[in-house]
């Protein structure tokens, strides 16, 4: 049980950096878009740059999910092993194991940027930051 609650501490620690610098890719995009329309960037150009972003923090959510994957099995672990009150028979520490194993192939890999890039509290911001730059190009 030890194991598990370094584990789950650990995994929660990580959880939440990963949080953290999703925040921090979203404040980079607003800087960058007021970068963007202080240099007068192409609309292509522009446009570009915050989908690249927005893919980007696509992708640092799904390796962030991975992680919470792996996190819900530990406290499912925990949870049974305190139900039971004995020793679980549970691996403690196989994050990077599983972690592997649920990495599907390309197109599957694709699928989870997609899903990610769609959730709405990623999907928000870069948008309005997409709609924005565009509209600056129609008022100004």
């Amino acid at each position: 049980m030890k194991y598990l609650s370094n584990e789950w501490q650990q995994l929660q620690q990580q959880s939440d950096n990963f949080e953290m610098c999703s925040l921090l890719i979203k404040l980079f995009s607003v800087l960058i878009l007021l970068v963007m329309l202080h240099l007068g960037f192409s609309l292509l150009i522009g446009v570009s740059i915050l989908l690249v972003l927005w893919l980007q923090e696509a992708i640092w959510k799904t390796f962030q999910a991975r992680g919470e994957a792996r996190l819900l099995q530990v406290e499912s672990l925990i949870a049974d092993a305190s139900r039971a009150e004995n020793k679980t028979k549970a691996i403690p520490m196989q994050l990077n194991q599983q972690f592997l194993q649920n990495r599907p192939a390309i197109f599957g890999l694709l699928k989870e940027y997609l899903q990610q890039a769609a959730r709405p509290t990623v999907i928000f911001p870069h948008l309005m930051l997409i709609m924005i730059f565009i509209s600056s190009f129609f008022i100004g």
